[in-house]
């Protein structure tokens, strides 16, 4: 669990109409220390260096915005009228990592924070393996590739067509992925 301390350094947006309950998120936010920017109408952008969005969502401000379609830069906190019709499709399109319901709650208020936050920070680190993983993925058919085309075009076995490749990247100490790409490359200019 983050810290009060951590709490106080998050950077914290609040989306909502400047009425009592859009004000009353955000006493609660500054009651626990965070740095707080209340914003309305809805911005088209995300401003940068945020943590974390309490965003009002309904069917006219969803419409709206632009950055619900890509992966926002801040975790999202969905803020919603308790009683609407259509709010499970409305969160199932947003896809925020916590939702809080009107009237919104001191405690409700950090609980969605705390999850929030936790749950974009690990979406992160995920998003993060998955992209190495693919660029490894990447990587090995490249190498597959190259195999192939110097086993074709100097009569090697495989394995030696993987230590010629191996070799190399050590010796110009690169990736052995930037090797077979660049086997590839050759090949393609030269076939």
């Amino acid at each position: 669990m983050p810290s009060l301390e951590s709490l106080r350094e998050l950077q914290v947006l609040v989306v909502h109409p400047h009425d009592r309950e859009g004000e009353s998120i955000v006493r609660h936010l500054q009651r626990i220390g965070c740095r707080v920017e209340a914003m309305w109408p809805p911005p088209v952008e995300l401003p940068s260096r945020l943590d974390v969005v309490f965003y009002l969502i309904d069917d006219q401000t969803r419409r709206s915005l632009p950055w619900f379609a890509s992966q926002p830069a801040a975790a999202i906190v969905a803020v919603v009228e308790r009683h609407a019709s259509n709010i499970m499709r409305l969160l199932s399109d947003a896809s925020p990592q916590a939702v809080v319901s009107k009237p919104v709650e001191a405690f409700e208020t950090l609980t969605s924070l705390i999850v929030a936050h936790s749950i974009f920070r690990y979406e992160q680190r995920l998003n993060t393996k998955v992209r190495k993983l693919e660029e490894t993925v990447r990587s090995v058919r490249k190498v597959e590739q190259a195999k192939s085309i110097l086993m074709k075009n100097m009569n090697l076995e495989e394995q030696e067509a993987y230590e010629y490749l191996r070799k190399h990247a050590m010796d110009r100490r690169v990736p052995i992925g930037r090797v077979a790409s660049a086997v590839i490359d050759a090949n393609d200019i030269l076939s």
